[in-house]
């Protein structure tokens, strides 16, 4: 009897196995394949054969841990699965407090990357050493010392090697135009290269071409008489050529820059002869004795010629229509609706005459009533000569 209710008891426990994995199998095959990676029919005929008592071989994932029942491979719930996970809480309205905070570390973050005075000023101080070490006109630091210059200028200036100027960046110089006397002189025209100068502030690639001619104007009392110029760059070695009124020859002036300890400002050329913006100078006739047998001049008549007009005629050696030419010895004589007209270097001491003005290159042009055949003239050394003229 023993034996029989043991076997029984076996016989009900085999039974028990064998539901249990009759019921498991189909539920494995539905959610996916163990973490072996072998699909769920394999561990369903596996569990298959080993009911039906035959031994099944062991499998290559068979050192895997089962995948418990229910659960995908991913470790997330299928799709359309319940889910016991509670909702996310609603948003709620900082407190007043939390702002607080929120905006002390805000400014914080702010305050960190701000300059302070201090930096700032530091910064700014850094700029402008910079700027002025870079537009600084002199060399090493020091800057160049300003000294005024003279230049004299003859009819020899064409033969001879051109006057340096010396100039600066940065800095303009005043370059004035007079005659012997000191009387402006009005220049003509002004010829240069605007990559090296600018004259007048025309210049540097600005509103100018290679090469340009400034003009000045041609009549009028306020015609220029100097120019303003400043090298374009530190280094600069160029020339100028600046034409004169009622001068015949170009005055060429060599520009340099940088390579001086002083820099030429003012500049002031000096021209030889009569500036024609020199006003004349009309003497009257005296009342008292005449030097050196002159007769005494008689009183002009109404309607005679223009004295000014005249004389800066006859002082440029361009008489009027219907003057004749007298022959004279160390001067130019004209005869002019009976007055004789002398031009002559030097001040003529003998006659008096009725009129008199300076003429280009250092001549004097003298009117008389009457024609003269003698005159008396004192040159520049103090000497006398004396001028015949025949008529």
């Amino acid at each position: 009897m023993t034996r029989v209710g043991h076997a029984s008891t076996r016989v009900r426990v085999s039974g028990c196995l064998l539901a249990a994995l009759l019921g498991a199998a189909p539920a494995a095959r539905a959610h996916g394949v163990h973490a072996a990676g072998q699909p769920a029919d394999a561990d369903a005929a596996a569990t298959a054969g080993s009911a039906s008592g035959g031994a099944s071989p062991p499998t290559s994932g068979a050192g895997a841990v089962r995948r418990p029942f229910g659960v995908p491979p991913t470790g997330v719930p299928p799709v359309g699965a319940a889910t016991n996970a509670a909702p996310a809480p609603a948003p709620r309205s900082l407190t007043a407090a939390e702002l607080e905070e929120l905006r002390q570390r805000m400014l914080g973050s702010s305050k960190g990357v701000i300059l302070k005075p201090d930096e700032i000023q530091g910064v700014r101080r850094a700029v402008q050493d910079a700027q002025g070490a870079g537009n600084f006109p002199g060399r090493d630091g020091r800057m160049p010392r300003p000294e005024p210059r003279l230049l004299s200028v003859t009819q020899e200036v064409s033969r001879s090697a051109p006057e340096t100027l010396h100039l600066a960046y940065g800095i303009v110089s005043p370059i004035t135009f007079v005659d012997g006397k000191g009387h402006p002189w009005p220049i003509a025209s002004v010829a240069y290269d605007p990559r090296l100068f600018a004259q007048d502030g025309t210049g540097c690639g600005v509103d100018a071409a290679m090469g340009s001619t400034q003009v000045a104007a041609a009549a009028g009392s306020d015609r220029p008489t100097s120019i303003n110029l400043m090298p374009c760059r530190y280094d600069t070695w160029g020339n100028i050529l600046i034409r004169l009124e009622n001068v015949p020859y170009p005055i060429p002036l060599m520009v340099l820059s940088g390579q001086s300890e002083t820099v030429d400002i003012p500049v002031t050329v000096r021209v030889a002869g009569t500036s024609p913006l020199t006003p004349v100078k009309v003497a009257t006739a005296s009342s008292g004795p005449v030097r050196k047998g002159g007769g005494r001049p008689a009183a002009r008549g109404a309607g005679g010629p223009d004295t000014t007009a005249l004389l800066h005629l006859f002082g440029a050696g361009t008489p009027p229509a219907g003057a004749q030419v007298l022959v004279a010895n160390g001067a130019q004589a004209w005869l002019y609706r009976d007055r004789m007209y002398v031009r002559v270097q030097g001040n003529l001491v003998s006659p008096q005459p009725v009129a008199s003005a300076d003429a280009p290159e250092g001549y004097r042009i003298y009117e008389f009533l009457r024609p003269t055949s003698r005159l008396v003239a004192e040159r520049g050394d103090g000497s006398e000569t004396a001028i015949s003229v025949e008529f």
